[in-house]
């Protein structure tokens, strides 16, 4: 019985398929370039008191990632945005409630020059969601080591000291330097190594 339904099925189909295929219009595949996009909504943190809620997204094809700020009340409201051209902002992470650490790159050369050194330099920056204002760190190729879940407050940093005057070869016999950070008070200084 079954093998009677099976096959009374296998016919309607051969029936009905080169019907549904004429009334269709021929499909264009997908161009290749849709492929290789970006994403274009990411890294969406809500901010540690939940008043805010801050994402990155690329509004065009051939833009840069820009960060948005809404407020978690009224997300209908304009957002702040930032963008940080001519340089990328490639992620961020909140600090405090009022406070976003982001990193940046900017390609600073076409090619590779001496030993591994990259085609890009990196920054760190400070953006106070309040007053909108942004603080950049001086030290080249920053990163952030650790957000320091149980002190919401502070963050570690690190980086190469004298990096921005010497080569790599030097840097990679160097030990890196981690800071502990308060965005609040501004202020750095050495990490405790325990």
């Amino acid at each position: 019985m079954k093998l009677v339904y099976v096959v009374l099925f296998l016919f309607l189909s051969l029936i009905a398929l080169p019907a549904t295929a004429a009334d269709d219009e021929p499909v264009e595949p997908y161009p290749l370039e849709y492929f290789a996009l970006r994403d274009v909504i990411s890294n969406v943190l809500i901010s540690p008191d939940g008043k805010r809620l801050a994402l990155m997204t690329i509004p065009t094809r051939d833009g840069n990632p820009i960060i948005e700020v809404y407020d978690a009340s009224n997300l209908e409201a304009e957002p702040f945005r930032l963008n940080a051209d001519p340089m990328e902002i490639t992620s961020f992470y909140w600090v405090s409630n009022t406070n976003i650490v982001f990193t940046l790159r900017q390609k600073v050369r076409d090619r590779i020059k001496g030993f591994n050194q990259g085609v890009y330099d990196t920054r760190l920056a400070l953006l106070d969601v309040e007053s909108e204002k942004i603080e950049t760190f001086d030290e080249l190729n920053a990163t952030i080591s650790h957000l320091l879940p149980n002190e919401p407050d502070k963050i570690i940093l690190s980086f190469n000291p004298g990096s921005e005057e010497s080569s790599k070869i030097a840097e990679a016999f160097r030990p890196r330097a981690y800071y502990e950070f308060r965005p609040q008070a501004r202020q750095q200084e050495t990490a405790d190594p325990r």
